[in-house]
Formats: structure tokens, sequence, C-alpha cells
């Protein structure tokens, strides 16, 4: 079957057609992270594949790959605690610290680096 039988809008058809993707079978070889990479095709071009892929039956392949997963760190229970201690009950990293044991600035790190391992973690899997 051919892509253009799903009657995919203007834009998004010149752009799978420039990324070479000339059958439904060559677009369920993509991932929509794939499809987003794509000069001049945006989040709803992305939507509107997904969509009619849905309609059909048939989806992108995973943006998520095993071996990403795999060098993907996680944050420790420790730390997820006092990352959520600061987003969810506002409290002052002094305040934190104090229940950790740990200093201000170390509190303060280590919100920070849970909050960009957590903004890693939805970029691979979105």
């Amino acid at each position: 079957m051919d892509f253009e039988d799903l009657n995919f809008s203007r834009r998004t058809t010149s752009c799978l057609k420039a990324a070479r993707i000339r059958s439904l079978n060559d677009l369920c070889k993509v991932s929509r992270r794939e499809l987003c990479s794509i000069r001049g095709f945006g989040r709803l071009s992305a939507d509107e594949v997904e969509n009619r892929l849905h309609e059909i039956g048939r989806k992108l392949k995973p943006s998520i790959e095993v071996g990403n997963i795999a060098s993907y760190s996680v944050p420790t229970e420790r730390n997820l605690e006092i990352f959520k201690q600061r987003i969810c009950t506002h409290k002052t990293f002094i305040d934190i610290g104090r229940r950790f044991n740990i200093g201000p600035e170390r509190t303060r790190q280590i919100v920070l680096h849970v909050g960009r391992q957590l903004r890693k973690f939805a970029k691979l899997v979105s």
C-alpha cells in the first residue's frame, strides 16, 4: 500500500517524499523522533501520520531502543526523594538538606541532576 492513499496533507506528503519514504512499510519502519528530524516535518505532521496509521491498525517504530535504555542512569531512591521534596512540597534547600544531612548547595545539585536525568529519559521515550 502506498502512503499517498492515506490522504496526508500536502506538506506531510512532500516531506515524506523528500525523506525517500515511499511506502507504508517504509513509514512504519521510522520512529516519531526520526520523522520529526525531517526538515519541515513537525509535531502536527507527526500527529497526523500517527493518527492515520492508527486508523488502519498500524504503528510507527517505537522511539525507544534497548541500547538507549541500558545507557540511562537511574537516580537513586534518596535522590528521587530529595527531588520530590523540592518539587512537590516546595521546601527550601536548607530544610531538605537538614532532613537528609547534607548542605543546601549539595541539595540544589542533586535536584538539578535528577531533573536532567528525568528530562533525558522523557526525551528518550517520546
